[in-house]
């Protein structure tokens, strides 16, 4: 709020007039307060309303409105009286959509307005709402949905409306479950995660002919192996490329409830053998978009996220902030994985035998060596000796951990220490992430410079018009 004045200086015989007036925001109406939000940021819009006790208080002159302009929603939440602070904040956070979602795709935000209004939550989390709370601008960024099965059909068919094609599906009982979904499928939040791309200069095909082949593929694989001189299968010249773990992925989920009709666009090959031309990803602000299919409330999922930042969503009828105040001020709180981050990786980093590469890249459990399973053992122990109570119940998911290095036998396996690094190293790749684009993440400066991060603090971006 500008502070009022009565500074005013007039002059005659032709004289200029120069008058000094501020504007007091306080006392504009409610409607027109409304119309000036949406060319405010959500940040700038919170600032205004912590400055006058006038904000907090319920507009009847907006809950009138709305029920003017909808009286055939007969349960519309606007026919309640509206608290001007929350109303105006909300119309800040809608009208920064536009810059975040790409125009082809927006059509997705009615479609979650309705399965709202059906009882069924489809969520937008993840980057995009982050900027859009934030007024931040992201040059790497994608769309992440939540939804349940019910809600599955008609978003893959929007998809493909859009011209978008399925690039990959990641099943929880698949063998070779991407680390950054694990936590989620441990957790039984998550029954699939899809991914899609702008089917544009994409090599596709329908999913009952790409699965068709790979059967075929398969089978002349198998009666290779075993020797069968009946199946004449090299005279076929059949493709073998078909035989990877994209391809066995969908093939496994055609075989559930969960199928794609037989028509549905399959990119034809794997995401990691598109050509980075072709295919969107996180290098540019066309990014692809995946869809989380959850067992139960899509809530639930977002609500596991590790940052507090990330937990906020749009539900198709408001944005939700999980953090208000360090959301807006662009900080996030530090959870407990965060503070055994801390101690964790310098220790991992200070090992002689270590590099750089070993804590920014996730390990892979069978092939890495014991001196290294070793050393992630022991510097999980030093972690948790230094880190409070809570912290060592929430990461190692038990509060007697300190019996590990009193020498008593607990079942914990080499597996479950490779786990944890993993998920520790997904969470700074997250963390570094989000520094770099102007987010306070409590990364300790010990930890920052041992990753080579500059401690220095981020000028202020000027925020996208």
């Amino acid at each position: 709020m500008i502070p009022p004045t009565n500074n005013c200086k007039e002059e005659h015989l032709g004289k200029r007039c120069d008058v000094y007036t501020s504007v007091n925001l306080a006392s504009l109406s409610d409607s027109l307060l409304l119309k000036i939000s949406r060319y405010l940021s959500p940040p700038e819009v919170y600032r205004l309303v912590k400055t006058c006790t006038r904000f907090n208080a319920n507009s009847t002159e907006l809950s009138i409105r709305h029920f003017l302009s909808h009286p055939q929603n007969v349960n519309d939440s606007h026919h309640q009286v509206t608290n001007l602070a929350r109303k105006i904040l909300q119309e800040s956070m809608i009208s920064g959509f536009p810059r975040v979602v790409p125009a082809k795709a927006r059509g997705l935000l009615k479609f979650q307005a309705e399965e709202s209004r059906n009882g069924r939550k489809v969520i937008l989390a993840g980057s995009a709402v982050v900027q859009v709370i934030t007024g931040e601008h992201f040059n790497a960024s994608n769309l992440n949905f939540f939804c349940r099965k019910d809600s599955l059909h008609k978003f893959r068919q929007l998809m493909k409306e859009y011209g978008y094609c399925c690039a990959d599906v990641v099943p929880h009982y698949c063998d070779q479950v991407e680390i950054k979904y694990r936590h989620y499928f441990s957790q039984g939040l998550v029954h699939h995660v899809e991914t899609f791309i702008p089917g544009n200069n994409v090599e596709k095909m329908t999913i009952s002919s790409l699965l068709g082949d790979y059967y075929r593929a398969w089978n002349a694989q198998q009666a290779e192996i075993e020797g069968d001189d009946e199946v004449e299968h090299h005279q076929e010249m059949i493709d073998m490329s078909f035989l990877n773990h994209r391809n066995h992925r969908l093939y496994r989920i055609q075989k559930s409830k969960f199928r794609f009709p037989k028509d549905y666009p399959i990119a034809l090959a794997p995401p990691a053998d598109v050509p980075a031309s072709q295919i969107p990803n996180e290098a540019n602000n066309n990014g692809y978009i995946e869809l989380v299919v959850c067992k139960g409330c899509p809530k639930l999922a977002v609500a596991h996220f590790d940052m507090s930042i990330c937990k906020s969503y749009y539900d198709g009828d408001q944005v939700r902030v999980f953090d208000m105040h360090n959301t807006m001020n662009l900080r996030t709180k530090s959870d407990h994985y965060i503070n055994f981050i801390n101690i964790y990786v310098p220790c991992f980093l200070r090992s002689p035998d270590t590099v750089l590469t070993d804590i920014l890249v996730p390990l892979s459990d069978t092939e890495i060596c014991d001196e290294k399973i070793i050393l992630i053992m022991q510097c999980v122990v030093e972690a948790a000796k230094n880190v409070d109570s809570n912290t060592q119940l929430e990461v190692l998911g038990t509060d007697n951990f300190r019996l590990l290095y009193c020498g008593v036998d607990i079942d914990f396996t080499p597996k479950y220490f490779v786990d944890l690094h993993n998920r520790l190293v997904i969470l700074l790749q997250l963390a570094l992430k989000y520094i770099n684009r102007g987010i306070n993440v409590p990364i300790n400066d010990d930890t920052k410079q041992l990753i080579g991060v500059s401690i220095l603090p981020r000028p202020k971006r000027k925020r996208l018009q």
